[in-house]
């Protein structure tokens, strides 16, 4: 059975104005372990969390796991930008045998139109598309072949100011889509028995605007990525 986990960036996405100060409402959304729930997020109010399940669960060597989707969703009434990451716990030897059989992206408007063609970036372990170059050096880098989380995490093939691997930009009523599915390496050894590793994904969002983007992030300033957001929002 498929697993989907939607992320539904909603609400009060605006800046407000007033006594001489500007204040870019932004906020974030983290998926956990264990079950999937879905909400809303609205970005000027505390944290909200959101859980993804876990992933790796009495995995053997050689085998794969159910597809995960993770839908991003404006519900609000301006545009956003959005940064994603996978957030991980537990055994952390595991990030160098797991990896990322496969994963896609889907570009929906609001009648469930693609607004961007599907881009099926990594199948069976390695880049795959029009673009497979930055995938590949992952997975050369891995020692196995493929690309594993370890490789992953904080790549910086996108947005190399900080430490996200995913970035997007959608109007009112859109939606991004991301699925992957898992592999446990098969040259995995016995010392991985009984190890755990949870996975989440987090997402950060603001205004399509070069302030709100210079200071979303403490450890990095995105601005520099304002144009292509825009092109993006073009594009729908």
């Amino acid at each position: 059975m498929k697993k989907a986990l939607i992320v539904v960036l909603a609400g009060m996405l605006a800046f407000g104005a007033g006594l001489g100060t500007m204040a870019w409402f932004s906020d974030e959304v983290v998926s956990e372990n264990n079950q999937f729930t879905a909400g809303t997020l609205e970005l000027s109010k505390e944290n909200v969390e959101f859980n993804l399940g876990e992933i790796i669960g009495n995995m053997a060597p050689g085998d794969v796991s159910e597809e995960a989707t993770i839908e991003i969703l404006n519900d609000g009434s301006l545009d956003l930008a959005w940064f994603g990451k996978f957030v991980v716990e537990g055994d952390e030897e595991l990030l160098d045998v797991i990896y990322i059989d496969s994963m896609k992206m889907e570009f929906l408007d609001e009648d469930g139109e693609y607004w961007e063609p599907t881009d099926h970036f990594i199948k069976d372990g390695r880049g795959h598309g029009e673009y497979p170059r930055a995938y590949n050096n992952m997975a050369d880098a891995s020692g196995i072949n493929v690309v594993t989380l370890n490789q992953w995490l904080g790549n910086g093939a996108m947005v190399p100011q900080v430490d996200y691997e995913n970035m997007g930009a959608l109007k009112p009523g859109n939606s991004y889509r991301l699925s992957f599915v898992l592999g446990f390496h098969e040259s995995a050894c016995n010392d991985y028995q009984n190890k755990q590793l949870d996975i989440a994904y987090k997402v950060n969002a603001t205004q399509v605007r070069e302030g709100a983007l210079e200071v979303l992030f403490d450890d990095g300033d995105v601005s520099i990525h304002y144009g292509w957001f825009m092109d993006q929002i073009d594009k729908q």
